[in-house]
């Protein structure tokens, strides 16, 4: 819920491979390929780190692979 408006399935595509973009008065989303956008980003302490997150024979990494 939001407020007082359910949630539903719609919003689902912008979970994955999806980001917000700023605007002025209206903000906009943008939907990548997850064919060609396999890596994640995060940030910690202003330092921002890329993680592949397919390895070359398209399988995903492990979570223990991510941790290393």
């Amino acid at each position: 819920m939001i407020k007082t408006t359910p949630l539903d399935m719609s919003t689902y595509k912008y979970l994955f491979n999806a980001c917000r973009i700023p605007v002025k008065d209206v903000d906009t989303a943008k939907k990548y390929d997850p064919e060609t956008h396999n890596h994640i980003v995060v940030v910690r302490n202003g330092n921002f780190y890329e993680f592949e997150v397919v390895n070359k024979n398209g399988e995903f990494l492990s979570e223990k692979d991510l941790e290393k």
